[in-house]
């Protein structure tokens, strides 16, 4: 009889065994799509299940903030372990095109959409449950007090009432924060818009999901939010108070994307995916579940954005692409300004107590015919009023003092 070397042996085991798992793996991979997504899964459960049921491709999720998922697909660039990246906006997927990260396709859907990505980078689909503007709830703000601009957010009768998104975790905050800077240097005459944004923080709390927002508004923790047009209908619907401010600018929220992630480990199970999504049944269904303002052709959209959100009447704020570039510079300046705001607000509060002790006196002394140096410090006070909106908070409150003291008063701050 032939003997067979233990080595042979061994070896072939080896390699039959390697094929075996190759086989193995690859089999797994052709029957599963990796998603990393920052949707919910009352989103994403009935929509990865129609998946499945439709084309026999199972869906493994992973669900972190906007801002959580992008890092994890920067970080797994070298070894990339998702497929799908269904989070963010078509903006922050041009902005990263230099750091190729996903996988050109050109999906046969993208002829059924009014914007379309000429590369086949991104896919966008539509904006996120509706427009996105500032709510308010009802019980905490009077009708006469509600802002009518978003400029006017930052006044200080706004203090600790209004909730902010950190836009290092998320997608919306992200976007918000780069709305606010772009209607401030475009519309408001901000040489830079930062400034304007600094001035906004002082009045927020700040949030790092839109859904504990969401929640603090409902549940009046905070008085004013960001809102898309459909999550403030569902709370309209449950009969909490609630209601879309209609600000001057318009409304804002940019597209979703889905992408492809390059070097995924199921290159064609990802292009089903796209396809499938892209299509009528899917859009459909996420202007039924979610509300979205779904970009394709043939979409109802939901009766919620026309009872409770704007309709068909509203002006969309465009954000330009070039200030979604370098996104982690801007995630470390907004840590750095906040910090600043924090500061700031301090000082602002200060001046703000002073004049409004000054305006106080002088009133009072007018009501009891006072007149000695009453025009002197109704002069200074302005002044002080003037530089105080000029966001130069410590000058204001010595001015408020000087008008003090040509009053004449006895007390002092």
């Amino acid at each position: 009889m032939r003997r067979i070397s233990l080595k042979r042996l061994s070896l072939s085991l080896l390699l039959a065994f390697a094929l075996l798992i190759g086989v193995s793996i690859s089999a797994v991979s052709k029957d599963k799509v990796i998603v990393y997504t920052a949707t919910g899964v009352d989103i994403t459960g009935p929509i990865f299940e129609a998946f499945t049921v439709d084309t026999g491709i199972t869906v493994e999720h992973i669900m972190a903030g906007t801002g959580e998922v992008w890092s994890r697909v920067r970080a797994e660039k070298k070894r990339p372990l998702g497929d799908i990246l269904w989070a963010g906006s078509n903006k922050m997927a041009e902005a990263a095109k230099p750091e190729d990260l996903f996988e050109v396709y050109h999906s046969p859907e993208d002829k059924y959409y009014r914007v379309k990505d000429a590369d086949g980078i991104w896919h966008a689909f539509g904006i996120p449950g509706g427009v996105q503007s500032f709510a308010v709830n009802t019980n905490l703000v009077a009708r006469e007090d509600y802002p009518e601009s978003y400029r006017d957010l930052a006044d200080i009768k706004y203090d600790g009432m209004i909730a902010l998104l950190n836009p290092t975790y998320s997608g919306t905050g992200y976007i918000t924060a780069q709305a606010m800077i772009h209607l401030a240097e475009t519309q408001w005459g901000y040489e830079d818009g930062w400034d304007f944004l600094k001035e906004l923080m002082m009045n927020c709390k700040i949030y790092v999901s839109s859904g504990a927002a969401r929640n603090a508004l409902r549940d009046g923790e905070i008085a004013i939010g960001l809102q898309g047009e459909a999550g403030a209908g569902k709370i309209m619907k449950d009969g909490y108070p609630l209601e879309l401010l209609r600000l001057k600018e318009g409304y804002f929220g940019g597209l979703d994307a889905i992408e492809i992630i390059k070097g995924g480990p199921n290159l064609e199970g990802a292009k089903k995916f796209v396809d499938w999504f892209l299509g009528q049944k899917a859009q459909q269904m996420l202007a039924d579940l979610k509300g979205d303002r779904c970009i394709r052709e043939g979409i109802t959209l939901s009766e919620d954005l026309y009872t409770y959100g704007f309709g068909d009447d509203y002006i969309y704020v465009d954000i330009p692409d070039y200030l979604f570039e370098e996104p982690d510079q801007f995630k470390k300046k907004w840590n750095r300004v906040m910090g600043e705001a924090v500061v700031l607000k301090e000082a602002r509060n200060t001046a703000y107590d002073v004049i409004e002790y000054v305006r106080r006196l002088i009133a009072r002394a007018k009501s009891k015919e006072m007149t000695v140096g009453i025009e002197e410090a109704e002069s200074k006070l302005a002044e002080a009023e003037a530089t105080f909106k000029d966001g130069k908070y410590e000058e204001a409150r010595t001015l408020g003092k000087e008008a003090l003291e040509l009053g004449g008063a006895l007390r002092k701050p």
